[in-house]
C-alpha cells in the first residue's frame, strides 16, 4: 500500500513539474506573438472580438515607455527557464520563484484585463489567453511551493525527454507564427482582379475627402476606420507624405463592426466633408487617446448635420463599404496606389511603409 501510495505521489509530482513547463512555453508562445506584432506592426488574428489592436494600442499598453508585450514575453522567458529547472531539480527556491513571478504576472494582466473590457470595451482572446495562463501557472506554483517535499521521480530521462518535445512543439509553433505574421502582413490588401474591374470614378468620387486636390504624380485612395487604432497611427502619416510630395489622397469609409460607433462616426466625417471640414474632423479623430464610443461623443460635438444632410452621409457612407466588400478589403487602412497613367493596384501596409517611408523616414 505504501509502495502504492508513493508510486501515485511520484507520477502527481511529475504530472506538475511537465504542466508548469508546458503553460511556462504556452504563455511564452503567446507573449511572442504579441511581442512580434507589436515590434513589427502588423496585424494579429483576433477571432470575432477583433478587439486586439484597439488594447495594444490603449494607453495601458505601455509601462514606462515599455510595451507591456515586450514585459510579459521577459516574464514567460524566465517562468520557462525557472520551469526547466524545477522539472529537473525540484528546487523549492525555484517554485517560489516562479509563484513570485507568475502572482505578479497574474495580477498585471488581471487589472489590464478588467481594464480593457471595462474601460475601452475591447477583448483580446491573445490578451484573455495570457491572463489565463499566468492564473494557472500562479496557482501550480503557490501549491508547490507550499507543499511538503516529495521524493524525486527516478527516471529523470524521461522528464528530460517530455521537456525536450515540449520545448520544441513550442519553437516551432513560434517560428511558424512569426512566419505567419510576417506573410500576412505581405498579402495583397484586396482583389486586385475586382480593382482592375472597377472605374476610377468609383474609387474617386466627388464627394469624398480629397487631401492635396491638385497632385497629380501619384493618387492613393485609402480605406479607414475612424475609430481604428491602425488608422490612427498611419493616416497621419499618408497625410504627412500627400503635403510633403506630389501625392493626391482620397479618403473613403470603411467603417468596422468591432468598433463600437464607427459608423456613426464615419456618417459624422462625412458631413464634415461636405461642409468643407473633413480634413479638421479626420485629424481630431487620429489626435484622439480613445478608439470607441468616447471618440465618437468627442465628434459629436464638432457636427451637428440636418437629417437631410444625415442621410446623405449615410449613403455616401455605404457606398464606400459596398465598395470595400466588392474589392475584398478586411482590414484597415486598405491602400490603393493609382501611378500618373498607370492601372490601380492594391498594396499592403507593410509594403507601403516600405516603398514610401523607410528611405526617409517620412
Amino acid at each position: 500500500m505504501d509502495t502504492q501510495i508513493k508510486s501515485n505521489g511520484l507520477r502527481q509530482v511529475m504530472f506538475v513539474r511537465v504542466a508548469l513547463l508546458g503553460f511556462s512555453l504556452a504563455g511564452l508562445f503567446v507573449a511572442w506573438m504579441l511581442s512580434f506584432a507589436r515590434l513589427f506592426g502588423v496585424l494579429i488574428p483576433c477571432g470575432a472580438s477583433s478587439g486586439c489592436e484597439t488594447v495594444s494600442e490603449s494607453s495601458a499598453a505601455v509601462f514606462l515607455g515599455i510595451p507591456i508585450a515586450y514585459l510579459g514575453l521577459i516574464a514567460y522567458t524566465l517562468l520557462s527557464l525557472v520551469s526547466w529547472f524545477y522539472l529537473l531539480h525540484g528546487n523549492r527556491s525555484l517554485s517560489r520563484l516562479g509563484y513570485a513571478i507568475s502572482i505578479v504576472g497574474a495580477v498585471v494582466s488581471t487589472g489590464l484585463t478588467w481594464y480593457s473590457i471595462t474601460v475601452i470595451h475591447a477583448k483580446c482572446l491573445w490578451c484573455l489567453s495570457s491572463n489565463g495562463i499566468m492564473c494557472v501557472l500562479a496557482i501550480c506554483f503557490a501549491a508547490t511551493a507550499s507543499s511538503a517535499r516529495t521524493s524525486e521521480p527516478s527516471n529523470r530521462t524521461t522528464l528530460v525527454a517530455i521537456g525536450t518535445v515540449l520545448t520544441l512543439v513550442a519553437g516551432f509553433a513560434i517560428i511558424r507564427g512569426s512566419t505567419f505574421l510576417m506573410r500576412g502582413a505581405s498579402y495583397a490588401v484586396l482583389d486586385n482582379a475586382a480593382l482592375r474591374a472597377t472605374p476610377k470614378t468609383e474609387l474617386m468620387p466627388s464627394n469624398a475627402l480629397v487631401i492635396n486636390p491638385s497632385a497629380s504624380d501619384l493618387t492613393l485612395v485609402v480605406f479607414i476606420d475612424l475609430l481604428c487604432p491602425t488608422c490612427h497611427l498611419e493616416v497621419p502619416k499618408i497625410i504627412r507624405l500627400a503635403r510633403g510630395r506630389n501625392v493626391r489622397v482620397f479618403l473613403l469609409h470603411n467603417p468596422q463592426e468591432v468598433h463600437r460607433g464607427s459608423f456613426d462616426a464615419a456618417v459624422l466625417e462625412q458631413e464634415a466633408t461636405d461642409r468643407g471640414q473633413g480634413a479638421l474632423l479626420l485629424e481630431d479623430a487620429c489626435d484622439s487617446d480613445v478608439h470607441s464610443v468616447e471618440a465618437l461623443a468627442k465628434l459629436k460635438e464638432c457636427v451637428l448635420g440636418t437629417d437631410a444632410e444625415v442621410e446623405q452621409a449615410k449613403r455616401q457612407v455605404t457606398r464606400d463599404m459596398d465598395l470595400a466588400r466588392r474589392l475584398g478589403i478586411v482590414y484597415d487602412p486598405a491602400i490603393i496606389v493609382i501611378p500618373k497613367g498607370k492601372a490601380a493596384v492594391g498594396i499592403s501596409l507593410s509594403d507601403f511603409d516600405r516603398q514610401y517611408f523607410a528611405q526617409d523616414g517620412a
